[in-house]
């Protein structure tokens, strides 16, 4: 894992052979390639394949059925997916990387397609905060609830579905077409 982690960062690093081809599409091939990761993430990978099956299935169908680490990987996905539509994170010393959101990029286009993702990543990181919040194994937390029935995983599913919906209206504001499931 530490081997594949390590490949990952090299491909993007100046001059890796991922950030070069990345950075050699045009502007609307590149745009579509993100728009299409952070919203079929959000609604399609996430919500639909990790957290719904684990709702109305059970722990077996958990995303880290063998090591309760689901909470965790909730936490890293979402946070992954808010980074990339604030266009920020907090570096592991603590310092903030900044630089322009998609927010900003929709906002030239269409101001309440923007207020209106912006709004949806903050709902959804509301919703992951209360999942986070219980201090609960996932397959505890799913226990006491079913699709449909408000619990903190299916709010949370809802607000990475609703997310992605925001991130399609962006492209569409932007003219790219994605697929978010």
């Amino acid at each position: 894992m530490i081997a594949d982690l390590k490949d990952l960062n090299d491909t993007w690093l100046e001059g890796g052979s991922y950030r070069a081809t990345f950075e050699a599409l045009d502007e609307t091939t590149a745009l579509t390639n993100i728009l299409n990761g952070v919203g079929f993430i959000s609604n399609g990978e996430v919500a639909l394949e990790r957290l719904d099956p684990a709702i109305d299935e059970g722990q077996e169908n958990e995303h880290s059925c063998f090591s309760d680490n689901t909470t965790q990987d909730m936490w890293a996905n979402t946070y992954g997916l808010h980074n990339i539509i604030v266009g920020s994170y907090n570096a592991e010393n603590g310092a903030t990387v900044s630089g322009v959101s998609l927010i900003d990029i929709v906002k030239e286009v269409n101001e309440s397609t923007a207020i209106a993702l912006e709004n949806a990543t903050k709902e959804t990181i509301n919703k992951l905060e209360v999942l986070t919040g219980l201090d609960k194994n996932f397959d505890e937390i799913i226990s006491e609830e079913t699709l449909g029935s408000g619990g903190p995983a299916g709010l949370l599913s809802s607000a990475l579905k609703a997310q992605g919906t925001q991130v399609s209206e962006a492209a569409k504001a932007l003219g790219v077409s994605i697929t978010i499931n």
